[in-house]
C-alpha cells in the first residue's frame, strides 16, 4: 500500500512538472519538431514518425525538469495517427497553419538541428528553441532551415563517435541525446548512452537503446493494454532496425550508478540474456522473440515491488 501511494504521488508530481513545462510562460528549454515534411513521406513513414513522436513525449515525461515540446505544422493525417496515442491530451504546445517554424517564432530564437550543418552544437542555450526535422530516413533539413533564415547546428557525433558513419537519426533519438546532455552535462556520455550501434547480423530485434526503452514505458503508466504496447513497440523496432546498445556499464563497477542508470542497467541485463538465446532467421520468429522480450520487460517487477517497499 505504501508503494502504491508513493507511486501515485510520483505520477502526480511528474504530471505537474509537465503542465508547468507546457505553459506559455514557461522557462523550460523548448524543443520544436518541424512536421512540415509529410508531403515527401509515404503512409508507412508517417506512421513511423507518429511512433517516434510518441517516444519523444514519453522520454520528456520522465525528465526531472521536462523540456517544453512543440509540434509545428502537423498535417491532419499525422494528427490522426497521433490520436491513437491520445496526443490531444498530451502536455505539449501545438503550432499549426504555417510552412515553417520561422512563421511561428522569430528566426533569431530558432536553432535547427541538421546532420548536414557545418556548425557543431557545443552547448544548449536556454533562450533558444531547438528545432528537429520531423522526417524519416531523409535529411532535407539544412535547405529548409537555410531558406527560412534559421541558424543550423549538428550534434557532435563525428567528433565523439568517429566510427559512426550514419548521422541521420530518428527524431526520438535526437531528443534522447538532448535529454542525456541536459542530465549528464557532457557530449561523449550523452551520445554513448543514447546512440545505438546498428548490427545487421541476425539477432533479436528488441535491441534498441535503453533511453528509447525507458521512453516506451510511459504507455504502461496510462492504463494501456500490454498487447497494444507490444504492437507499438514492434512498429518502433521496424522503424529503427536491429539496433544494439553500444554502452557498457563501466560506472557500475565503480559503484557510482544513479538510480536511473541502475534501472536501465537492469533492463539491459534482462534484454541481453533473453537475446542471447535467439538464433532464429525468419522475421516472424524475430518478432515473436521481441514480443516475449517486451512482455517480460512490461511485467518484470521493480526492485521496490520485490522488496515490498
Amino acid at each position: 500500500m505504501q508503494f502504491l501511494k508513493q507511486e501515485t504521488a510520483e505520477k502526480e508530481e511528474a504530471l505537474q512538472r509537465l503542465q508547468r513545462a507546457a505553459a506559455d510562460d514557461t522557462t523550460s528549454q523548448r524543443i520544436a519538431i518541424d512536421l512540415s515534411f509529410d508531403s515527401i513521406m509515404n503512409d508507412k513513414e508517417l506512421r513511423s514518425l507518429a511512433n517516434q513522436l510518441k517516444l519523444c513525449y514519453g522520454a520528456i515525461k520522465q525528465m526531472p525538469e521536462p523540456f517544453q515540446l512543440l509540434f509545428c505544422n502537423p498535417s491532419e493525417q499525422l494528427e490522426q495517427s497521433l490520436e491513437r496515442f491520445g496526443a490531444s491530451n498530451w502536455y505539449i504546445q501545438w503550432r499549426r497553419g504555417a510552412d515553417s517554424p520561422a512563421e511561428h517564432f522569430p528566426p533569431e530564437e530558432l536553432v535547427y538541428l541538421s546532420p548536414d550543418s557545418p556548425n557543431v552544437l557545443e552547448k544548449m542555450d536556454p533562450t533558444k528553441i531547438y528545432v528537429i526535422g520531423g522526417i524519416v530516413d531523409k535529411s532535407p533539413t539544412l535547405n529548409a532551415a537555410t531558406e527560412a533564415g534559421i541558424r543550423t547546428v549538428r550534434l557532435p557525433i563525428q567528433e565523439n563517435i568517429p566510427e559512426r558513419l550514419d548521422h541521420i537519426l530518428n527524431v526520438n533519438t535526437v531528443v534522447d541525446v538532448l535529454i542525456n546532455f541536459r542530465e549528464l552535462g557532457n557530449w561523449p556520455r550523452a551520445l554513448e548512452v543514447a546512440l545505438p550501434q546498428c548490427d545487421r547480423s541476425v539477432q533479436s530485434p528488441f535491441k534498441c537503446n535503453s533511453t528509447s526503452i525507458r521512453s516506451m514505458s510511459f504507455l504502461v503508466d496510462v492504463d494501456v493494454d500490454p498487447t497494444t504496447v507490444v504492437e507499438e513497440a514492434l512498429t518502433f523496432i521496424d522503424s529503427c532496425g536491429a539496433e544494439e546498445e553500444t554502452t557498457t556499464d563501466s560506472s557500475a563497477s565503480n559503484g557510482d550508478l544513479s538510480a536511473g542508470d541502475s534501472a536501465e542497467s537492469n533492463v539491459r541485463a534482462q534484454r541481453g540474456s533473453s537475446a542471447a538465446s535467439v538464433k532464429h532467421t525468419s522475421r516472424l520468429d524475430q518478432q515473436n522473440a521481441a514480443r516475449q522480450d517486451i512482455c517480460q520487460l512490461i511485467h518484470a517487477p521493480t526492485s521496490a515491488e520485490e522488496g515490498g517497499v
